[in-house]
């Protein structure tokens, strides 16, 4: 199974222009540059299902992802948002299939990174806005997981812009 984790792109600022903040959208320079990152990952994995939290900004992203993913379903899952790490594993084990692209947000990412590779989720990466790492293992469980690439949005921006060359 490979498990492609991708934090949403640059959002809106938490704080009074988004008292709920579960509704915080991407901004203009987030979703410019998400859209650049999304071609690059593009060129090094390729889901069977794009996983995101329901919150508004990983779904936006979500939506960037799957325009570089064309006909490759987006399902919506809490366990992205917030669910103790064996949910979230549970909810990718669910998915049905061995390439799955999972959308989400800091510091769940990480530390669902750091439960699958090394058995702690204090042994989490660092992921930037509209990074992407790729988590490989027979099944999402504690331990089973060996990390295979982390991209920080920079090097995946590169990578999109030199794939339109």
């Amino acid at each position: 199974m490979e498990l492609c984790f991708v934090r949403h792109g640059i959002a809106g600022e938490a704080g009074a222009a988004y008292p709920d903040d579960r509704l915080r959208p991407l901004t203009a320079e987030g979703t410019a540059r998400m859209r650049e990152a999304a071609a690059g990952l593009a060129t090094l994995f390729r889901p069977k299902v794009i996983l995101t939290s329901p919150l508004v900004r990983a779904r936006q992203t979500a939506a960037i992802l799957s325009e570089a993913y064309p006909g490759v379903p987006v399902q919506e899952t809490e366990a992205l948002a917030w669910a103790a790490l064996p949910e979230l594993c549970r909810a990718l084990n669910a998915a049905g299939t061995d390439a799955v692209l999972a959308v989400g947000h800091e510091p769940h990412l990480s530390a669902a990174i750091g439960y699958l590779v090394a058995d702690s989720e204090r042994a989490g990466v660092l992921m930037k806005k509209g990074a992407a790492a790729l988590v490989a293992c027979e099944a999402a469980a504690m331990g089973t997981g060996e990390l295979q690439w982390l991209l920080q949005p920079a090097a995946l921006r590169a990578l999109g812009r030199s794939r339109t060359r």
